[in-house]
C-alpha cells in the first residue's frame, strides 16, 4: 500500500508538472480503495481516435475520398503501437485493448480503401503489403494489395496475391478465400475493371 501511495505521489507530481490543475484530478473513488484520473473528452486519445474515425467512414460512405483520407490519417496518427503494447492485461482490460486494436484495423482498412479511391500508389502498395503482413488472415488487405497491384498495371503480381492468399488460408485454418476474392480474382483474369470497381463498392 505504501508503495502504491508513493506512485500516486509521483503521478501527482508528474501530472502537476505538466499543468497544475490536472494533478487535482487524481481523487480516491470512495469506498472502493480505488482511484480515478478525470479527463474531458477532448484529452483522451481513444476518443479523438474513435471521433475521427467515425467521421473518416462517414465521409468513405458518402464518396468524398479525399476527406475520409485527411480524418483517418489523423485518427491514425494517434497511434504509436498497439493498444497497451507494455501492459499486462487480463480479463475486460484485455477485451478492451483487443476491441481498440481491432478498431484501429478496421481504421487502417478504411484508410487504405479513401486511398485507393484516390490512386493507386507506390506509397500505397508498401503500406498495403505492411498490413497484409501484420493480418495475413484477414479478406480486406489482401483484396486491396490485389486492386493496388492491378490499378498500378500488374495483373499478375495481382493474381500472384490471390495465389500467396490461398496458401495463407489453406496453410492456417484449411480453407478456401472468400467468394469476394475468388470473384476478384476472376475479373482480373478477365480484366474487367467494370467488375473490379463495382466490387470494389460493394
Amino acid at each position: 500500500m505504501s508503495n502504491l501511495r508513493s506512485y500516486l505521489a509521483r503521478l501527482r507530481a508528474i501530472l502537476g508538472s505538466a499543468d497544475p490543475r490536472l494533478a487535482s484530478r487524481l481523487v480516491t473513488v470512495s469506498g472502493s480503495g480505488g482511484y480515478l484520473l478525470t479527463l474531458a473528452p477532448n484529452e483522451l486519445d481513444a476518443r479523438i481516435f474513435a471521433d475521427l474515425s467515425r467521421r473518416g467512414q462517414a465521409h468513405l460512405r458518402a464518396g468524398d475520398h479525399a476527406s475520409a483520407a485527411a480524418r483517418l490519417h489523423d485518427a491514425l496518427a494517434l497511434w504509436r503501437g498497439p493498444a497497451g503494447e507494455n501492459i499486462s492485461a487480463t480479463g475486460t482490460l484485455a477485451q478492451q485493448l483487443a476491441d481498440l486494436d481491432e478498431q484501429r484495423i478496421i481504421a487502417t482498412e478504411d484508410f487504405i480503401d479513401a486511398r485507393l479511391a484516390l490512386g493507386a500508389t507506390s506509397g500505397l502498395l508498401q503500406d498495403v503489403r505492411a498490413l497484409v503482413l501484420d493480418q495475413p488472415l484477414r479478406d480486406r488487405p489482401w483484396e486491396q494489395l490485389m486492386r493496388a497491384l492491378y490499378l498500378t498495371g500488374d495483373p499478375a503480381g495481382a493474381l500472384g496475391a490471390y495465389q500467396k492468399a490461398r496458401a495463407s488460408f489453406g496453410d492456417a485454418l484449411g480453407i478456401e478465400p472468400s467468394r469476394r476474392l475468388q470473384q476478384l480474382q476472376g475479373s482480373i483474369l478477365q480484366r474487367d475493371d467494370r467488375a473490379i470497381a463495382r466490387l470494389a463498392l460493394q
